[in-house]
């Protein structure tokens, strides 16, 4: 008989979908000749980070047939995806605009730093070598060579950076709208009609 432990259908559905029937009941299978039992699986906390720097061995069957054209663009890469949540078949994964679901497959996760693709930032200057500006991250990048996560950027006209910037080079923008105005008096300068009339106008 097949006793199921507290599994929810949802987890049962998965490893189905994961492995096949007969796959599931060879991992699930316990001492007792005639008695099986599934452990639950502890689900990830959503949402989470990580990359697919190779193609799963999964192949493609893993990929939603509306999202194929999309995920083909974007794995193998570097690229950190947000994964959103779980809708009982696949993963909602995210990266800036772009949109895919998976099924469950095989990849790196990562802790982030507390940044985002469409982030507002500031770069944080330092001396004559690095600038400071205002921007917005639209790329995130694991180097696996260096163990750490690179940011592309744009600065405020739209334009892409050519440097990649790490989470010590930059702070996120917050809402400035709550920012206190100072509490400084500035005389107002008084213009009294007059002039030379020679300087030129303001365009």
């Amino acid at each position: 008989m097949l006793e199921l432990a507290g599994v929810a259908s949802s987890e049962l559905r998965w490893f189905r979908g994961l492995f096949g029937i007969d796959r599931l009941m060879e991992i699930v299978s316990v001492a007792h000749p005639f008695r099986f039992a599934i452990v639950p699986m502890r689900w990830p906390l959503l949402p989470d980070y990580g990359c697919f720097a190779r193609w799963p061995e999964e192949g493609s069957s893993f990929i939603h047939p509306d999202d194929r054209a999309i995920v083909t663009r974007v794995i193998p890469s570097e690229r950190i995806f947000r994964r959103d949540h779980f809708d009982d078949v696949y993963y909602h994964y995210s990266y800036g605009r772009i949109r895919f679901r998976l099924r469950p497959a095989m990849w790196l996760k990562i802790k982030t730093e507390g940044f985002d693709v469409g982030d507002e930032i500031e770069t944080i200057a330092e001396g004559m070598t690095r600038e400071a500006f205002v921007g917005r991250i639209w790329g995130m990048y694991y180097i696996r060579r260096k163990s750490k996560i690179f940011y592309r950027l744009k600065n405020a006209a739209g334009n892409p950076v050519p440097r990649l910037y790490p989470a010590e080079h930059m702070r996120l923008i917050r809402d400035k709208a709550k920012v206190l105005p100072g509490d400084s008096h500035h005389p107002q300068p008084l213009w009294s009609g007059k002039g030379d009339g020679s300087l030129p106008l303001e365009s």
